[in-house]
């Protein structure tokens, strides 16, 4: 007590209650403002876009990504997801990827934007960017390239100062992107209830060769990967003749199916395998094998 008192920690003013006082620099953090008026303005954010697309005025209105900023720093973790389902020109992204290369933090977005049209007049659609999406796209990947160039700048930099014996350059953070659009499945679709004389040998082929023909292999790996409960972020190595979701969890083979490749996989123990039937080329011994094999492994196998 007299150490809070000697301190002044204790305030007493009439015959209110004692309060006990906290000085301002102790607090870790402070309240945010309910209304800022004059420290961010789209025209910064204008500034900014040019800045990265070589003083061109690509979109109208942009929001000021330290505005972004100031709102992930006080009210995120360092490993949060941070959503924006109307991205615009992407100033979320960039905040998330200027404040972790600040702050040290493994915050990851989600961006979600319309394929809305670009005025043909525009700066942008004479630059090349059709939709307000792939401006989003282009932003994000400059943003990075310029983040890994200040980087590795950095890291040369540190590496020539003549007091440091040993220094070791710290590691890149991961500043990878997926950019995924919406679009019809790459199978098709059984239709029972629309069989007729006319569209029968139609039918008759979605359920014997059910990829459309258009399908690309990336494709149908992410639409399978959705399907079977794992989210599109989830790690895929790719292995010489199959893909590996969440290290090894789950196997999708899309390009090739024999003994060898199956002895590979069941070697890799996964909870689950998917594989499109047609990889066996009527070779229904080699299936009925591989049923069996994987049912011994107590893997959960699916074709299609």
């Amino acid at each position: 007590m007299k150490g809070i008192f000697g301190d002044k920690r204790v305030f007493l003013k009439g015959p209110n209650l004692p309060r006990y006082k906290k000085f301002e620099n102790e607090y870790q953090g402070k309240a945010l403002r309910s209304i800022y008026y004059s420290e961010f303005s789209t025209q910064q954010g204008s500034e900014e876009l040019r800045s990265l697309f070589d003083g061109k005025d690509i979109l109208e209105y942009p929001k000021p990504k330290e505005l972004i900023k100031t709102l992930i720093s006080a009210t995120t973790e360092d490993n949060d997801t941070i959503l924006d389902f109307f991205a615009g020109s992407a100033t979320t992204a960039q905040a998330v990827l200027e404040q972790n290369s600040q702050d040290g933090g493994h915050r990851k977005f989600i961006l979600v934007q319309l394929p809305e049209l670009t005025d043909v007049n525009s700066e942008s659609f004479k630059s090349g960017y059709k939709t307000i999406a792939e401006i989003g796209k282009a932003r994000i990947e400059k943003v990075i390239n310029k983040l890994q160039n200040e980087n590795e700048g950095g890291t040369k930099s540190k590496a020539k100062e003549p007091l440091r014996s040993t220094i070791e350059p710290q590691p890149i953070p991961n500043l990878g992107l997926k950019v995924f659009k919406l679009s019809p499945s790459n199978f098709k679709i059984w239709r029972g209830n629309e069989i007729n004389k006319e569209n029968l040998v139609t039918q008759l082929d979605a359920f014997t060769n059910p990829v459309k023909e258009a399908s690309k292999a990336k494709n149908m790996l992410f639409e399978l990967m959705l399907k079977s409960g794992y989210c599109l972020s989830d790690k895929v190595d790719e292995k010489e003749n199959y893909y590996s979701v969440k290290d090894g969890e789950l196997i999708i083979a899309l390009k090739e199916m024999n003994p060898k490749i199956i002895d590979k996989i069941i070697a890799d123990q996964p909870k689950k395998v998917i594989t499109l039937d047609n990889l066996f080329k009527g070779n229904d011994q080699l299936k009925t094998n591989t049923v069996l094999q994987m049912k011994d492994a107590v893997i959960d196998f699916k074709t299609i």
